[in-house]
């Protein structure tokens, strides 16, 4: 590994200013890193600032310094190798590290070999990691006690988060969550980030992005820059989540203007039935009063944590007591507004039904549901308002497309890597999920045995 600079803590500390951009970049390589951790079965267990090192480049665009960062997760001597086995204890028979970015399920097994949730307590210190680069404060800074931090996460208190950005803030709340399996993976995470840093590039959220440390003059400078970029040629930026899928886009933007009630979207594992989803959530929001995203996990035993998890979505503020209030809330909610729910990796109806009855939604004002399935066997049929789509595989040519933009962000690939180039696209079979990982997994690897 190349010589680093410093490492994210001590970057924190010493840097006053510092964009809203960069930070989400670096937000984006540290989730990048920890997905390809888990994708080869690692966890990591001891995620923290000091554990990341940074390269921060400056360069000069239209007479304004500006800064990009290179960033590795470092230090694997606790990590965990496989799901279920047993890390070594260190010598206070404690198998994980910092105590304020730990996750609450790791904090109740002081003495205990960790063999539960290894992945998910990575991404509870992830979202730790984000509070510390928002705030530039240790969570819980001031309490150092084991047993009062986890009091407090138990309490669902949580850092506070220093940013007006709803999307990075939703994030880093998932990752958060009380309930390991309620959080999402980083795969999940690695694209929700890339979606909002394109955001950010291209100018959607660039007026409601902090900065941090930046004078009124630095803000008054950027704006500007934002601008002058405003009044170029468009780059037709291909959007991983719609890339190739625009006869989607379009006609499920229309089924949602014709008010359709329940629409199914199937298909088989990686080919883009979530990143669909999501894509079309942001773009018929205009025709909605609200809207919500739930990630199905295989037990549905905790409705309570779903019921809360949509009405928090739905802006309602009230908490319910329980179960039987929630349910009440949110009926009343799809009763007095047009509201889209949008339920992914369903593998049984009841997933749904125990949330949100079908009766609800056919009898709702104006309101649709959205599901992704797997299996078209898991879903009933609720009457003519449900529409099913099969989302099919990418041709060879979008296939392509989206393997370059992912693996050198060209057009055309170098001339020696074009033959193995196919030969990966192909392996991939239409697959918009094995491109994108292919892709970015080859993309700081230029020479040909690499490819092979």
């Amino acid at each position: 590994m190349e010589l680093m600079q410093t490492n994210l803590n001590d970057m924190l500390e010493k840097e006053e200013q510092l964009s809203y951009i960069f930070l989400i970049d670096v937000i984006y390589q540290i989730a990048k890193g920890m997905f390809y951790l888990h994708d080869m079965h690692i966890a990591h267990c001891e995620l923290k600032p000091q554990n990341i090192l940074v390269n921060v480049i400056k360069t000069k665009i239209m007479n304004k310094i500006v800064q990009h960062a290179f960033v590795k997760v470092i230090d694997f001597r606790i990590s965990k190798i496989e799901v279920g086995s047993n890390p070594k204890t260190t010598k206070n028979k404690f198998p994980y590290g910092t105590v304020a970015y730990m996750a609450p399920e790791v904090l109740k097994s002081k003495f205990e070999t960790i063999t539960m949730c290894p992945f998910e307590a990575d991404v509870y210190s992830f979202a730790m990691v984000c509070s510390k680069i928002l705030s530039k404060k240790d969570p819980f800074d001031g309490v150092y006690g084991m047993k009062e931090i986890l009091e407090r996460i138990e309490k669902d208190e949580r850092p506070n988060l220093l940013s007006n950005c709803d999307d990075l803030i939703e994030l880093i709340q998932e990752c958060w969550r009380l309930n390991p399996l309620d959080q999402p993976k980083f795969a999940n995470i690695c694209e929700r980030l890339n979606l909002l840093k394109k955001k950010f590039l291209i100018g959607i959220e660039a007026a409601n992005a902090p900065y941090f440390g930046v004078s009124n003059k630095k803000c008054y400078q950027i704006t500007r820059f934002q601008q002058i970029h405003n009044r170029l040629p468009l780059v037709d930026l291909p959007e991983e989540e719609i890339f190739g899928r625009t006869q989607y886009s379009s006609q499920i933007r229309k089924l949602c203007a014709n008010k359709v009630k329940v629409l199914y979207l199937i298909g088989m594992g990686g080919i883009g039935k979530t990143t669909i989803a999501k894509a079309i959530l942001n773009d018929v929001k205009d025709i909605y009063n609200a809207s919500c995203f739930v990630e199905c996990i295989e037990s549905s035993s905790d409705s309570y944590t779903t019921y809360c998890n949509i009405l928090e979505q739905f802006k309602v503020k009230e908490k319910p007591m329980d179960v039987k209030k929630a349910h009440k809330m949110l009926k009343a909610f799809l009763i007095q507004n047009k509201t889209i729910l949008v339920f992914d990796n369903v593998k049984d109806q009841s997933q749904i039904e125990d949330v949100v009855p079908m009766d609800d939604i056919l009898a709702s004002n104006g309101s649709t549901l959205i599901a992704t399935t797997r299996n078209s066997k898991a879903i009933k049929h609720c009457g003519k308002k449900v529409c099913e789509i099969n989302i099919k595989e990418l041709d060879e040519e979008t296939s392509t497309k989206l393997f370059i933009t992912h693996s050198c962000g060209q057009e055309n690939l170098p001339n020696e890597l074009v033959e193995v180039g196919k030969e990966i696209v192909r392996a991939c079979n239409g697959l918009p999920l094995s491109l994108r990982v292919m892709g970015a997994f080859l993309r700081d690897k230029k020479r040909l045995r690499c490819w092979e």
